[in-house]
């Protein structure tokens, strides 16, 4: 199956309301974290395995101590030569 056909099979897909529901409080709890700037309510709300990335430059943080280190990491992007010191280069 290519590409494009299993994405026509996943939007052919039934709507499962409990699982919608669950994902929309999931993802309102996500954002009143963000918006808190709730770092711990925020990574409560990814899974283990979670990735940020930052496009372009190739920054990658993995995980929830990945996730943990992004913000301030992040906002040290645009301060000086380098880059971050807690990212990683692809």
């Amino acid at each position: 199956m290519t590409r494009d056909e299993r994405i026509r099979e996943l939007l052919r897909r039934d709507v499962d309301l409990a699982e919608y529901a669950e994902i929309r409080e999931l993802w309102t709890r996500h954002s009143i974290a963000e918006d808190a700037r709730d770092l711990p309510g925020l990574i409560s709300t990814l899974t283990e395995d979670c990735v940020y990335q930052v496009f372009p430059g190739g920054y990658r943080w993995t995980g929830h101590e990945g996730a943990a280190r992004a913000p301030a990491a992040i906002a040290t992007l645009g301060r000086g030569p380098g880059r971050a010191p807690a990212a990683r280069r692809r």
